[in-house]
Order: structure tokens, then C-alpha cells, then sequence
């Protein structure tokens, strides 16, 4: 099981990150990754001025707002989660 951490730091967190974790568990639940992640809070990942932050692994994504957060996460991110997952549970 791997860990997928959301910055909810004071810096994030006056960004969105609240809107974003609740997008982040619905699209997680969807594509059923939630059997293969455990989604987490994190008071900071050391980029404030690039918040709101999602940290998988070795790899954040930055800039992250409720405007852009569907979006990224159909494009971008989960893509990146779901061939992880692949490559690392064969």
C-alpha cells in the first residue's frame, strides 16, 4: 500500500486544500485506488509558495487549487498513481 499525502498546512490550506482532498477521495473511490492507497494529511511538504501540494512517493504535484483539481487529477495525477501501482505490483 503506498501513501498519498495532501499538504493541509496554514499556507495550503488558506489555497484549498480542503476542496482538494474532498475531490481527491471522491476520484480516488471512482477508480477504486483506495483498496491500494491510504490518503493522508501532511502539515507541510516544504513548498508553501507552490501549495496546494499532493506528494505520491518521490513525486509532488504543485499548484493544485478546487479550480484546477478535476482536471489535474484525470490528466496528471492519477494516471501517474495508477502506473505506478502497475509497474510495482507485478
Amino acid at each position: 500500500m503506498s501513501d498519498l499525502y495532501v499538504c493541509i498546512g496554514s499556507a495550503c490550506f488558506v489555497k484549498g486544500s480542503e476542496k482538494v482532498i474532498e475531490r481527491l477521495k471522491y476520484h480516488v473511490a471512482e477508480k477504486k485506488l483506495n483498496i491500494d492507497i491510504n490518503l493522508k494529511g501532511s502539515f507541510c511538504l516544504d513548498n508553501c509558495k507552490h501549495g496546494v501540494i499532493i506528494k505520491f512517493e518521490d513525486k509532488l504535484f504543485k499548484n493544485l487549487s478546487p479550480s484546477n483539481i478535476d482536471e489535474r487529477l484525470k490528466i496528471e495525477i492519477l494516471p501517474y498513481i495508477e502506473q505506478y501501482l502497475e509497474a510495482n505490483n507485478e
